[in-house]
Protein backbone atom coordinates (compact mmCIF):
# COMPACT_ATOMS: atom_id res chain seq x y z
CA UNK A 1 0.00 0.00 0.00
CA UNK A 2 1.36 3.09 -0.92
CA UNK A 3 0.24 5.14 1.35
CA UNK A 4 1.33 3.10 3.89
CA UNK A 5 4.58 3.18 3.26
CA UNK A 6 5.17 6.79 3.51
CA UNK A 7 2.84 8.57 5.86
CA UNK A 8 3.14 8.59 9.16
CA UNK A 9 1.17 9.40 12.33
CA UNK A 10 2.66 12.01 15.00
CA UNK A 11 0.96 13.29 17.89
CA UNK A 12 3.09 16.16 19.34
CA UNK A 13 1.49 18.01 22.26
CA UNK A 14 1.36 21.48 23.63
CA UNK A 15 4.73 23.59 23.08
CA UNK A 16 6.53 20.64 21.43
CA UNK A 17 8.62 21.88 18.54
CA UNK A 18 7.78 21.02 15.26
CA UNK A 19 11.02 22.14 13.02
CA UNK A 20 13.14 25.15 13.20
CA UNK A 21 13.55 27.65 11.01
CA UNK A 22 17.35 28.30 9.31
CA UNK A 23 17.63 24.21 8.83
CA UNK A 24 16.97 21.62 6.28
CA UNK A 25 13.02 20.20 5.73
CA UNK A 26 12.97 16.60 5.45
CA UNK A 27 9.57 16.11 5.82
CA UNK A 28 6.06 17.49 4.69
CA UNK A 29 3.27 17.18 7.35
CA UNK A 30 -0.62 17.97 6.62
CA UNK A 31 -2.15 18.70 9.94
CA UNK A 32 -5.47 16.29 10.69
CA UNK A 33 -6.31 17.82 14.33
CA UNK A 34 -4.87 20.63 16.42
CA UNK A 35 -3.32 24.05 16.46
CA UNK A 36 -0.17 24.85 15.56
CA UNK A 37 2.24 28.07 16.10
CA UNK A 38 4.23 28.98 13.09
CA UNK A 39 6.81 31.91 13.69
CA UNK A 40 8.63 34.00 11.33
CA UNK A 41 12.05 36.34 11.57
CA UNK A 42 13.59 38.25 9.89
CA UNK A 43 17.07 36.96 9.81
CA UNK A 44 15.12 33.73 7.77
CA UNK A 45 12.27 35.20 6.45
CA UNK A 46 10.69 38.17 4.39
CA UNK A 47 9.29 39.93 7.05
CA UNK A 48 9.95 43.21 8.96
CA UNK A 49 9.18 41.82 12.52
CA UNK A 50 9.02 38.78 14.44
CA UNK A 51 5.11 36.92 13.29
CA UNK A 52 3.68 34.26 14.59
CA UNK A 53 0.21 32.74 13.13
CA UNK A 54 -2.12 30.01 13.96
CA UNK A 55 -2.20 26.95 11.58
CA UNK A 56 -5.28 24.87 11.70
CA UNK A 57 -6.53 21.30 10.79
CA UNK A 58 -6.02 20.93 7.10
CA UNK A 59 -3.40 22.87 6.30
CA UNK A 60 0.20 21.75 5.20
CA UNK A 61 3.36 22.72 6.62
CA UNK A 62 6.53 22.40 4.31
CA UNK A 63 4.94 20.87 1.53
CA UNK A 64 8.06 22.21 -0.69
CA UNK A 65 10.16 19.51 1.16
CA UNK A 66 8.78 17.05 -0.90
CA UNK A 67 8.97 18.92 -4.78
CA UNK A 68 12.89 20.51 -3.66
CA UNK A 69 15.72 21.59 -1.45
CA UNK A 70 14.20 23.37 1.08
CA UNK A 71 15.04 25.06 4.39
CA UNK A 72 12.47 26.34 6.75
CA UNK A 73 12.08 30.30 6.42
CA UNK A 74 9.96 29.66 9.84
CA UNK A 75 9.73 27.60 12.95
CA UNK A 76 6.51 25.64 14.01
CA UNK A 77 5.23 24.82 17.51
CA UNK A 78 2.24 22.46 18.49
CA UNK A 79 -0.36 25.30 20.58
CA UNK A 80 -1.78 22.06 21.54
CA UNK A 81 -2.36 17.88 21.23
CA UNK A 82 -1.61 17.51 17.73
CA UNK A 83 -2.79 14.83 15.25
CA UNK A 84 -0.12 15.15 12.07
CA UNK A 85 0.25 12.98 8.93
CA UNK A 86 3.89 13.37 7.93
CA UNK A 87 5.97 12.32 4.78
CA UNK A 88 9.42 11.81 5.10
CA UNK A 89 10.82 13.39 1.36
CA UNK A 90 14.15 10.79 0.97
CA UNK A 91 11.63 7.30 1.74
CA UNK A 92 8.71 9.29 -0.62
CA UNK A 93 10.80 9.40 -3.86
CA UNK A 94 12.56 5.68 -2.76
CA UNK A 95 8.91 4.14 -2.87
CA UNK A 96 7.99 6.42 -5.86
CA UNK A 97 10.46 4.27 -7.44
CA UNK A 98 8.15 0.85 -7.58
CA UNK A 99 4.92 2.70 -8.54
CA UNK A 100 5.57 3.69 -11.85
CA UNK A 101 2.05 5.32 -12.43
CA UNK A 102 2.03 7.74 -9.50
CA UNK A 103 5.16 8.27 -10.03
CA UNK A 104 5.03 9.92 -13.16
CA UNK A 105 1.88 12.47 -11.90
CA UNK A 106 3.57 12.85 -8.90
CA UNK A 107 6.93 13.82 -11.12
CA UNK A 108 4.85 16.36 -13.39
CA UNK A 109 3.93 17.64 -10.41
CA UNK A 110 7.13 18.49 -8.84
CA UNK A 111 8.11 19.93 -11.99
CA UNK A 112 5.54 22.65 -11.66
CA UNK A 113 5.64 23.36 -8.17
CA UNK A 114 9.30 23.59 -8.44
CA UNK A 115 8.96 25.99 -11.33
CA UNK A 116 6.72 28.17 -8.88
CA UNK A 117 8.98 28.58 -6.46
CA UNK A 118 12.18 29.60 -8.78
CA UNK A 119 9.66 32.07 -9.96
CA UNK A 120 8.05 33.63 -6.80
CA UNK A 121 8.99 36.72 -5.29
CA UNK A 122 8.53 37.95 -1.76
CA UNK A 123 5.36 39.86 -1.19
CA UNK A 124 5.73 43.65 -1.70
CA UNK A 125 9.69 43.01 -2.66
CA UNK A 126 10.80 45.57 -5.43
CA UNK A 127 12.63 43.29 -8.17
Amino acid sequence: DFLGEVVKVEVPRGDDDIFFQGRSATAAAYIACGTVAYTQEPRFSPVNEESTVQVGAGSWLAEPALWCEWIHVGSARAVNSCELFTIDAELFLRVLEDHRIVGSIVTEYAHCFHQRVREARPPMCSY
